[in-house]
């Protein structure tokens, strides 16, 4: 069996009025085994679930509300604590990114909103600038890409916003591509 975590029970349902947005693996204790991180959304807000499935129950770590209407996330250790953050997108016409710090007593604050366009699709956190900490990169329904830049200290930047050109490579005539 290893390292493999197993559920002892069978799982609760969550009752959680909103749909599941997405999924992702985080440590929200620190404590070596990883969690799982569920964006739960609605037109007005949306919920973060954090569940341990090592964990003897289902139920939940936590459950956090987030203001708007949210659309994508991200998890990572932005502050370098060991303990997971998130980044969310809020918003559909004039959307920013919110972004949220680990309190350590399983909460989250908002440290940071950076404007990010229209319509987000998707939020990925990398070290871009090599700098040794996670920033974010936001792409959007109108083919830009937002990269916004971790400055340490829980201060975010936005970087540079550019446009992704999508050139058609060829057209299907029977030749072969």
């Amino acid at each position: 069996m290893g390292d493999t975590a197993i559920l002892r029970e069978t799982p609760s349902i969550l009752a959680v009025d909103q749909l599941l947005q997405s999924a992702a693996l985080g440590s929200l204790d620190n404590d070596e085994t990883p969690d799982v991180f569920l964006l739960y959304g609605g037109f007005v807000s949306g919920k973060l679930v954090v569940l341990d499935p090592g964990s003897v129950t289902a139920s939940p770590m936590v459950e956090f509300s987030i203001p708007g209407e949210e659309g994508a996330f991200t998890v990572a250790d932005f502050n370098q604590d060991g303990f997971s953050d998130f980044a969310v997108t809020i918003g559909f016409f004039n959307s920013h990114l919110a972004i949220y710090i680990n309190d350590q007593q399983r909460g989250f604050n908002e440290v940071a909103q950076v404007a990010i366009g229209t319509n987000p699709r998707d939020v990925v956190a990398s070290d871009f600038d090599a700098d040794g900490d996670f920033d974010l990169a936001v792409t959007n329904d109108l083919a830009t890409v937002s990269i916004i830049e971790n400055l340490g200290e829980n201060a975010f930047f936005l970087k540079s916003t550019a446009i992704v050109a999508l050139e058609r490579v060829s057209k299907w005539q029977g030749e072969r591509i």
